[in-house]
């Protein structure tokens, strides 16, 4: 139907794939990607600001070479929303125009993966 977006659902999508963020559905995890925009800034948790940057950036610079977040180097491809969303902060992409392999940290948990105790199931993360 012309106008359907899904109740909103697939416009937030497509702002959060500009932003470079992914959230993962039902986790506090958001996957890292390439943005849309060399600088911009959003407001999280009502009074902090979030500014995402990408040096780089152009027609044919699209590639992830390297992450900062809150001016320390990221070595993965993802993060939780303590890191950021809680009390803003800042994501600095360095993009290329070829593929680079620096996502070299440990992979986003996963729901299916709990350490059991006697007090139930606890998440690794």
């Amino acid at each position: 139907m012309p106008g359907n977006s899904d109740s909103g659902a697939l416009n937030s999508w497509l702002i959060w794939q500009m932003l470079g963020i992914y959230p993962v559905v039902t986790q506090p995890v958001y996957l890292l990607a390439s943005p849309w925009f060399s600088d911009i800034n959003m407001t999280v948790n009502y009074n902090h600001t979030l500014r995402i940057t990408a040096k780089g950036l152009g027609p044919d610079n699209y590639f992830v070479q390297g992450i900062k977040i809150n001016g320390e180097e990221w070595d993965r491809n993802w993060f939780v929303h303590t890191d950021l969303m809680t009390d803003g902060g800042t994501i600095e992409f360095v993009l290329g125009d070829e593929p680079k392999e620096w996502e070299k940290g440990d992979v986003p948990p996963s729901p299916g993966h709990y350490k059991l105790n006697n007090t139930g199931a606890k998440p690794m993360y």
